[in-house]
């Protein structure tokens, strides 16, 4: 399997559609931690794959050719080839995340910033 069939596009519909599965004390994620980030934990969660949100992108971990995940000295290597620009709604909820300082994230508190009029409006209609 390569990165390539388990790269997904980052949607806002489903990110929250994960978040509103989630009981709203149930910790998503981790702020200012850019493999423990709520994105990161919705796509690690959803593909299966480990994956890095880290500033303006989003990278997945590196596979073998058995689909395994590469690890050197028991860390996850991840796949810069692989890395895909973030949507401009998730650059503006990772800023507004990490704004708490290193802290964890409930699915509530992610909720109400992924539903504040702040996240970048004109992305919202666009499917990526």
């Amino acid at each position: 399997m390569s990165n390539s069939s388990i790269s997904r596009r980052l949607s806002l519909a489903a990110f929250t559609a994960w978040l509103q599965s989630k009981h709203e004390r149930t910790k998503v994620g981790v702020s200012c931690e850019s493999d423990a980030c709520p994105l990161a934990k919705f796509l690690t969660q959803t593909t299966g794959v480990p994956y890095l949100v880290d500033g303006d992108e989003y990278i997945p971990a590196k596979l073998d050719s058995d689909g395994k995940v590469v690890r050197e000295d028991g860390e996850v290597v991840y796949d810069e080839t692989q890395a895909t620009e973030l949507p401009q709604w998730a650059r503006d909820f990772i800023g507004q995340v990490d704004d708490t300082g290193y802290d964890s994230v409930s699915a509530m508190k992610a909720l109400s910033i992924v539903e504040s009029k702040s996240l970048g409006r004109a992305s919202r209609s666009i499917h990526i």
